[in-house]
């Protein structure tokens, strides 16, 4: 027969203090775990409300773009926006149509626009474009273009600049719309008041020649 030979304290003491520092590590993962497990569910919860927000925010933002679209459509406005540190212009197709190019034909920077001035505003436009980039004043200008079969078109042109914190121009958007009908109809009432001025003028001398 085996004999059971009993176990001596200081081995009982020494297995008995490894299980409870076990037993103590067990629980403290188990609370980290837990604790995880909330941190990860709070972290989920808040992803899924910021991509909740960032989806109607993009939403917001689309019908808004189209609300532009069709406001600028309806008004028959073209759109640019000129990247004024990289010399970059972006035409909306609106834009395009007004100065009559395709998109391949347009060269996308500022000089590209400005050989489709007429000359006799060039430098006009160039002086109404270099005060608003300084802040002196805002864009706001009438001028002719030069359209590839020779015709002159005016245009009315608005636009704002955005500055950094040193004050320097970073870019430049506005608008373009045609007023070549209306420029026709200012020609002509000028003309006709002239005109009538004229018959006044004569009259008048015909009336000081018979009282003299």
């Amino acid at each position: 027969d085996y004999l059971i030979k009993p176990l001596e304290p200081s081995i009982v003491k020494s297995k008995v203090r490894v299980f409870c520092e076990l037993y103590q590590q067990r629980l403290t993962l188990e609370k980290h775990s837990t604790y995880l497990e909330v941190l990860i569910a709070e972290r989920t919860n808040a992803l899924e409300t910021t991509a909740a927000q960032l989806n109607e925010s993009r939403e917001g933002y689309r019908r808004l773009a189209e609300k532009l679209e069709l406001a600028t459509r309806a008004a028959h406005l073209g759109v640019w926006d000129w990247n004024v540190v990289a010399d970059t212009l972006v035409w909306d197709a609106r834009m395009l149509e007004l100065y009559e190019v395709e998109p391949q034909q347009f060269g996308g920077w500022y000089q590209a626009w400005l050989e489709r001035v007429h000359p006799d505003d060039r430098v006009r436009c160039e002086a109404a474009i270099q005060s608003a980039l300084t802040g002196e004043r805002a864009y706001d200008i009438e001028f002719r273009i030069c359209l590839p079969d020779g015709r002159v078109r005016d245009l009315k042109a608005d636009g704002l600049v955005v500055f950094d914190a040193k004050g320097q121009a970073l870019r430049m958007t506005g608008i373009n719309y045609d007023i070549t009908e209306r420029k026709r109809v200012e020609d002509e009432v000028r003309r006709h008041r002239d005109h009538l001025l004229e018959l006044v003028e004569e009259r008048t001398a015909s009336l000081n020649a018979i009282v003299e």
